[in-house]
């Protein structure tokens, strides 16, 4: 994916978790915080992240402070 993104001085990246039945929010959590610090994914400017008809959006800032009310909100 990185490199379909070329010379993009930032990106959003879009997630459809409709797939899967029964989301695993602690393991969401570790690759967002795997892919996403101060020093990586710096491109990255935000995630939509789409589930059972309902979207968030978490922006970079949100995920480097580890802020995922949204994300849990989103699986309630």
């Amino acid at each position: 994916a990185k490199g379909q993104m070329g010379t993009l001085k930032g990106y959003t990246v879009l997630f459809n978790l409709d797939g899967i039945k029964t989301l695993d929010l602690t393991a969401i959590k570790e690759q967002l915080n795997n892919k996403i610090s101060p020093q990586r994914g710096v491109k990255i400017k935000s995630i939509f992240i789409n589930y059972k008809g309902k979207a968030i959006e978490l922006t970079r800032d949100e995920i480097i402070k580890r802020n995922y009310k949204k994300l849990e909100d989103l699986v309630k």
